[in-house]
């Protein structure tokens, strides 16, 4: 009899350890997989993090080297076409003529440009390019604007520099504004052509119904050649003059 109680109790004990191992063993499982699962979930973030961060680096470092490589290529086409500008333009002997070149050419480094000549107290329209409307370019050559009435082609006639305008009527006169189509929410650009320290004509670039940006270094190159060749052809007439009144 008692070694049927001892045996009983026996049974009861292992049971009972038998179920708290099994208890013990689930929570220790339990345990490791939410550890496991946190770390995994940690080990993915930080590699999703460290790999955003690499292409961000690598779409960063990409993205600087188009621009660099689309820079250098600007620059070369722009040298290019300001060689071939110049070369144009001193293909021409009269005053006149290199005038018109100097024009057609500016054209490729704007979207819209107009030439006017100096005459006392104002300005002449002479030649248009890049205006969509045929009428634009016979009204220019009808327009007379005193310098008074425009403040930024007074300023650019003073100070013989390029000056930057919004296109306001009060800063390039109610007529050019009027005829252009501007009104004060377009970038306006006005360069002198100076010849012996006097501005014989004012360059005016925008960058037309499309906004193109206005190469302004690239016009004052153009423009420097301009009035290098016009001194030139007025050196080489006065020689030829002087060699025929011998």
């Amino acid at each position: 009899m008692p070694n049927e109680i001892e045996e009983k109790i026996q049974a009861a004990l292992d049971n009972a350890f038998g179920e708290k191992i099994e208890r013990v063993r689930e929570e220790l499982a339990a345990q490791l997989q939410s550890a496991f699962a946190e770390k995994i979930d940690r080990a993915r973030q930080e590699l999703t993090e460290q790999l955003k961060s690499e292409c961000t680096a690598y779409l960063d470092a990409a993205v600087l080297q188009a621009r660099n490589e689309a820079t250098r290529s600007t620059a070369v086409k722009v040298a290019d076409a300001l060689a071939e500008s110049g070369r144009r333009i001193r293909t021409k002997e009269s005053v006149t003529d290199i005038a018109i070149e100097l024009v057609e050419t500016a054209k490729q480094f704007s979207g819209r440009c107009a030439l006017f000549i100096q005459k006392g107290n104002a300005i002449l329209g002479f030649r248009a390019q890049g205006f969509g409307d045929p009428k634009i370019g016979t009204g220019l050559q009808q327009l007379e604007v005193p310098l008074a009435k425009g403040s930024a082609l007074a300023k650019a006639v003073a100070t013989k520099e390029r000056v930057e305008s919004n296109g306001g009527a009060d800063e390039i006169s109610p007529e050019i504004a009027g005829l252009f189509g501007v009104n004060g929410e377009k970038r306006v650009h006005l360069i002198p052509v100076i010849l012996r320290d006097k501005v014989l004509a004012l360059l005016y670039a925008d960058g037309g119904e499309h906004n193109i940006e206005v190469q302004s270094a690239a016009l004052e190159v153009l423009t420097t050649v301009t009035e290098t060749w016009l001194e030139a052809v007025g050196t080489r007439k006065k020689q030829h003059e002087a060699v025929s009144a011998r």
